[in-house]
């Protein structure tokens, strides 16, 4: 999940053109997936949790299921591979941590926890670490599958745990918004602390359709470690009103135009505040990141929310990748907002930008400065549009609910950035488009064979514009599991306010892999 233990969401292959449709594979229910889901690689196969479909294994060849894996309890979030034994590790709402042989998925052995696993499991050398519903974090030796020790947070746990190795440290987020950070060695204390935020988790009501019931949540995120500068980074979802995460009182309600504008703007509001630096070594806010919130507007429930509830839901916004360049400095992607957009006439919905977050000193630039990327569609500028997000080498992959847009990094010099007019230098590579029509609307002038489109494009049941290359997913018709139905008359529909979907891109093995809605997975072949 997210690739390391750090969590960091980076891989240092590039995936390099040409690419070249492989597979679409799809599970045998794409109504019932699991929102969060994950996948992982390891062996020459695809890890795709089901929730009650069990856990698949997808060969990474030719998009085939080698096995599936159904234990009779609910498999939420992503399994883990450790490549030094070829084992594969996964917790169900059983409470169980099964170690499964890779070859056929059959149970090796298992561990007993205390309540249900609902978030990925972590590797680390020769111990799995997993958190627990009831608020466990659980040191497992994977040979005996027996319990080294256990961490009690007292509250809820709501994500996966990272791992510091100079501290020696496991880091992950509970209900009550609090930040725990555990020793390796014996599991005790390091430090708990909750970020500089006002909000706090009140008790839910459901069926009150109060917007004010409705939680702050760490819930389908995770904490993204930046190891060389002592950095772990955590998202909060805001609250349910569109005026606490997404209008500011800038105009037409952008965020302000300079990063010292947007963190005074920020630590003056802090509500409006999502992301947030801590220290690894004490926990406190290290620093102030120049990143507005964004997130997709939706309408569902969290685990402790009501989907009738009035006014605009957000989903958590993207988290950020960490990159650790050759000299040892770092730094971080993630969508930002910034009020110097393209049209004046642009609203706060979209001043949403590619960025690069400095972490380490560079000439003119403060830590927690955010550099301007381009932008390959106007996808990525909205931002009640925003996505999880990856990087491969040099190429960053924002996820939308109808595109995935690669942009290659080509000039990271201190010059550039400052402005939406004097961006990094970077080239795109082809968008994957999740459904779509020509732009004549003939059937019949697709390739289902190689699913590539020349440009331009529009999308079905939307109407947007493309004028890049690419490749398509589904050809005039909905993605699962939104129905067809949702397709109207006049060539329009809805987008994926409806619930949490898994939006991300993972780069392994010469493959790039692309997660459905519908938990289904589409992969492309790349050159090396």
């Amino acid at each position: 999940m997210a690739h390391d233990a750090q969590r960091t969401g980076y891989t240092p292959m590039e995936p390099r053109m040409p690419w070249r449709f492989a597979w679409h594979w799809k599970p045998d229910d794409m109504q019932t997936m699991p929102n969060g889901l994950h996948i992982v690689t390891g062996d020459g196969k695809v890890y795709v949790p089901g929730g009650d479909q069990g856990l698949y294994a997808v060969s990474l060849v030719d998009g085939t299921t080698a096995w599936r894996f159904t234990p009779g309890h609910y498999i939420e979030e992503a399994a883990a591979f450790d490549p030094a034994s070829r084992r594969l590790f996964v917790g169900d709402r059983s409470s169980r941590l099964y170690r499964l042989d890779p070859t056929d998925g059959k149970v090796e052995a298992f561990y007993q926890a205390d309540s249900a696993i609902r978030t990925g499991v972590l590797l680390v050398d020769a111990h799995a670490y997993i958190t627990t519903e009831a608020g466990k974090l659980h040191k497992i030796a994977t040979d005996s599958m027996s319990k080294v020790w256990e961490y009690d947070a007292g509250v809820k746990s709501v994500t996966t745990a990272a791992y510091s190795p100079s501290r020696k440290l496991l880091i992950f987020g509970t209900a009550d918004l609090g930040v725990h950070a555990v020793s390796e060695l014996d599991g005790s204390r390091k430090w708990a602390k909750k970020p500089p935020t006002p909000h706090s988790v009140k008790p839910c009501r459901l069926g009150s359709a109060t917007p004010a019931d409705q939680p702050y949540s760490y819930q389908y995120g995770f904490p993204v470690i930046a190891e060389a500068v002592g950095v772990v980074f955590v998202r909060m979802r805001l609250g349910e009103g569109s005026t606490e995460w997404l209008w500011t009182d800038g105009p037409k309600g952008r965020f302000p135009t300079t990063n010292a504008e947007i963190k005074r703007y920020l630590r003056a509001n802090r509500h409006v505040q999502a992301l947030f630096a801590l220290s690894l070594d004490s926990g406190d806010e290290a620093f102030i990141p120049a990143v507005g919130n964004g997130g997709i507007d939706s309408a569902f429930a969290f685990d402790c929310g009501d989907v009738n509830a009035p006014g605009v839901i957000s989903t958590i916004g993207p988290m950020p990748i960490v990159k650790t360049f050759a000299d040892g400095t770092q730094a971080a992607y993630v969508q930002f907002r910034n009020g110097d957009v393209k049209d004046a006439d642009w609203d706060g919905r979209w001043d949403a930008h590619p960025g690069e977050m400095v972490l380490s000193p560079m000439p003119g630039w403060q830590i927690g400065d955010m550099r301007f990327i381009p932008a390959p569609t106007h996808d990525v500028q909205i931002s009640d549009e925003q996505g999880f997000a990856s990087m491969a080498g040099d190429t960053y992959f924002i996820n939308h609910w109808m595109t995935i847009n690669p942009i290659t990094i080509t000039d990271r010099s201190p010059r550039k950035g400052r402005t939406f007019a004097r961006p990094l230098g970077a080239a795109f590579k082809p968008i994957i488009l999740r459904r779509a029509m020509p732009v004549t609307r003939i059937p019949g002038s697709s390739n289902p064979r190689s699913r590539y489109f020349r440009g331009p494009i529009t999308s079905w049941c939307d109407g947007r514009w493309y004028d890049n290359e690419g490749f398509w997913m589904y050809w005039m018709e909905m993605d699962p599991p939104s129905p067809p139905a949702n397709c109207q008359p006049d060539g329009r529909g809805d987008g994926y306010g409806d619930a949490h979907r898994s939006r991300y891109t993972v780069v392994s093995d010469g493959y790039i892999l692309v997660v459905g809605h519908g938990g289904d997975v589409f992969a492309l072949r790349h050159a090396r």
